[in-house]
């Protein structure tokens, strides 16, 4: 875990929200004709979400996908106006372990340029799309420190997450891991960060698991959507003439994502009495400090040696052996090569 702190008394905990529009993906997802617009429901659930952390007094940082940014730059403007902290979500929302190291490499970049077109500073943290940055994607730790960032809080300990990375620690070394609040019940993991499990977990379980999380030595990240914070119930609207498969596809996209939307909210204004809610930049002020005379440490369990790639081995990421490695298997060491 990393190392954490308190200001006011209360626990800490990071708020995150990643600025992707539900219509444009949801309508990419079904194969809705012209799904590439901006779509007004967008910008409303923004509203939203920002006047309930303005109404929290917190500051979030909020992970921008590009070619949202692009169709919206109204509302990176307005982000960023709010004093909350902007970082990089990539530009296409296509999962990490889908690509090659050189389109990650491209994705990345132009989620950057998207962000700069619009005058904001570059970003220190990125976030993958999907927490997607998996054993599959042992190259994407150096090529975030090839472009200066200065944090990942891409890692979610999820059983639904296909090759998903074993626990991440805090460690010196130009790129730093923040990742989502996972609990452990009874031995098994269980995801409390946020997202689709606020919507369907009981609430009890969910405010006593993050703030049991909060209480350790940490920061528990917590994520959200605009459309979860939205108000207005979600809705695929589809030009005329969609043929029936598309509509078919439409109907669950509303019939999955709208229940249990409005508790969402609710559970975040408790968890903002409880805890103290702050910004990844925040949490990585005090993970620096606080890791400034700690020798390197090793982390991230991966694929055998012999299974890894000439790219793999000269990445900016080393990847040595070390102690709490499993015989036969790599640690991944965010440091120097």
């Amino acid at each position: 875990m990393l190392a954490g702190g308190r200001q006011d008394g209360r626990p800490r905990a990071v708020l995150t929200v990643d600025v992707e529009d539900w219509h444009q993906l949801a309508g990419r997802a079904v194969g809705r004709m012209g799904w590439d617009a901006p779509h007004e429901e967008f910008v409303r659930q923004v509203d939203d979400t920002l006047e309930l952390l303005g109404e929290l007094d917190v500051r979030a940082t909020f992970f921008v996908l590009g070619m949202t940014a692009r169709n919206h730059p109204g509302v990176v403007d307005r982000i960023a106006a709010e004093e909350h902290e902007i970082a990089c979500h990539g530009w296409a929302h296509v999962r990490a372990w889908t690509q090659s190291a050189s389109g990650f490499r491209r994705d990345v970049e132009q989620g950057l340029a998207a962000l700069d077109r619009l005058g904001i500073p570059a970003p220190s943290g990125y976030r993958a799309p999907a927490f997607s940055l998996t054993k599959k994607t042992p190259w994407a730790f150096g090529i975030l420190a090839e472009l200066g960032f200065r944090y990942d809080s891409s890692h979610y300990d999820s059983p639904r997450i296909p090759g998903c990375l074993p626990a991440f620690e805090a460690t010196p070394g130009p790129v730093i891991e923040l990742p989502i609040a996972v609990a452990r019940i009874r031995g098994r993991r269980l995801p409390v960060g946020g997202g689709s499990y606020w919507r369907v977990l009981p609430r009890r379980l969910i405010r006593n698991a993050v703030s049991q999380l909060a209480v350790e030595p940490g920061f528990p990240v917590l994520y959200f959507h605009p459309y979860e914070l939205g108000r207005a119930p979600l809705r695929l609207t589809l030009p005329h003439g969609s043929g029936a498969k598309v509509r078919a596809r439409a109907a669950w996209k509303t019939v999955r994502y709208n229940p249990g939307r409005g508790r969402v909210s609710a559970l975040l204004t408790e968890t903002a009495e409880r805890l103290q809610l702050v910004s990844c930049k925040e949490a990585l002020a005090h993970v620096e400090l606080a890791r400034g005379s700690t020798p390197p440490r090793r982390l991230i369990a991966l694929t055998p040696a012999n299974e890894r790639s000439s790219h793999d081995r000269s990445s900016t990421v080393a990847i040595a052996g070390g102690p709490g490695a499993a015989e036969g298997q790599q640690t991944l060491e965010i440091g120097s090569t």
